[in-house]
């Protein structure tokens, strides 16, 4: 997003904040400041960020077809080069499901707390293996489920039956009538596709997205109606440290811990602050860690590796070439790989600051991702019939986010 600087209004939308720590705060953090014209500021910037996204979502969907015929349901929507080009994606979250019995990978192993912690390995093995070779199993790739049971005859990351039409266009979402719990277990063959969708989209792979959306029984927008920030360093101040507010700290934790298996977590896991880690401080989990009263490395506190454990791209593929010259296959040096360094490595060249000077590469590439993501999202969601209220979204997620010194909400 930063060629946006000149586009969208952020001095607007940064004049509504101010810099605040203890005493005058409950922790060092940004707030808003209750301008006399704060809303109207705000809902000004909403609007703008709005139009903007839309143009460029314009512009983007000018680049395919207008129109495209529905795929026959024993179509392989999939081919060999999106397959091979997701699957190490769909491999890790897969590996990190918190499905369990109520999922697509019924393995519940009895080391999973351990593994949790450690990310030695993937407890999952048994169910998933590490290939991006297409999966060669036809046993059941017409087979077509709606509710109810949902399992795999093969251990290929994404098995060739989830590359058929009949895979996206399976019934919408069916609220249990027991508890909330069944709702995975009731839905889960459409929570596996919808993940499926979620790992396209990240992707960019927006030919794939149209043709699907094309077919007349899809049903995203059913998924869509019920699961209805970077900031300028001198918001902060020349003598304070951004890490150890309370707004970075949490987003930090937020956007790499989650309990749940999630395309979009296991992406944020890698591509952002890489923080590497799990078991914090107990208070987190608990919400009440004090965050912006504590340093980040306290929040960093792992029980396994500690962040500059982690290594960079470059550091992994000498390791990479190293194991290659052993004339290890692929499929085996993968999960070295990922027992040594849990699958994540660093993009950081300055480990833990993302706003250092010689982090500036890496963080314009990361919001150009984030910005694409949205643009892709903006196109399928209206290609559904379900287009994003993004003006709504902007209000929503500020609202949520900041409040005043005293804890008051705009």
């Amino acid at each position: 997003m930063v060629h946006l600087a000149d586009m969208l209004p952020w001095k607007l939308l940064a004049a509504q904040f101010q810099f605040s720590s203890p005493p005058e705060a409950p922790a060092s953090s940004l707030y808003f400041s209750f301008k006399p014209n704060q809303k109207i500021d705000i809902k000004t910037f909403a609007a703008s960020f709005e139009q903007i996204i839309s143009q460029h979502a314009y512009r983007t969907r000018q680049k395919y077809p207008k129109a495209y015929t529905a795929p026959e349901l024993d179509h392989t929507l999939l081919d060999e080069r999106i397959v091979r080009k997701i699957s190490l994606t769909v491999y890790r979250w897969r590996c990190n499901s918190y499905q369990c019995e109520s999922g697509w990978d019924r393995l519940v192993p009895d080391n999973w707390m351990l593994f949790t912690r450690t990310k030695t390995s993937c407890p999952r093995q048994d169910y998933v293996k590490y290939t991006i070779t297409p999966c060669p199993h036809q046993s059941d790739a017409h087979v077509r489920f709606s509710y109810g049971d949902f399992d795999f005859d093969c251990r290929c990351p994404l098995p060739a039956r989830e590359t058929k039409t009949h895979a996206f266009i399976r019934e919408p979402p069916l609220v249990s009538s027991d508890e909330d719990k069944d709702f995975s277990k009731v839905n889960n063959a459409a929570l596996f596709n919808l993940q499926i969708i979620k790992t396209l989209l990240l992707y960019g792979e927006m030919d794939t997205l149209l043709r699907i959306s094309a077919y007349p029984a899809v049903q995203y927008k059913s998924w869509i109606q019920i699961w209805g920030n970077d900031c300028e360093t001198e918001l902060f101040g020349a003598e304070s440290d951004y890490r150890d507010t309370a707004i970075y700290q949490r987003t930090v934790y937020e956007c790499t811990e989650s309990s749940v298996s999630d395309v979009l977590v296991e992406i944020q896991k890698e591509e952002r602050a890489r923080a590497g880690r799990s078991g914090l401080d107990p208070r987190i989990y608990e919400d009440e860690f004090p965050y912006g009263n504590d340093p980040l490395q306290a929040m960093l506190n792992c029980q396994r590796k500690k962040p500059n454990d982690l290594p960079t791209a470059s550091e992994v593929a000498e390791i990479s070439a190293i194991l290659h010259q052993l004339s290890l296959p692929e499929e085996l040096i993968r999960p070295i790989l990922d027992y040594a360094y849990g699958g994540f490595e660093r993009r950081l060249p300055i480990a833990h600051d993302p706003f250092h000077p010689e982090n500036k590469d890496e963080l314009a590439k990361y919001l150009d991702q984030c910005w694409e993501l949205m643009i892709s999202c903006t196109i399928f969601t209206e290609a559904v019939g379900k287009p994003i209220n993004w003006k709504f979204e902007v209000m929503t997620c500020l609202k949520e986010t900041f409040t005043g010194v005293t804890g008051k909400r705009i």
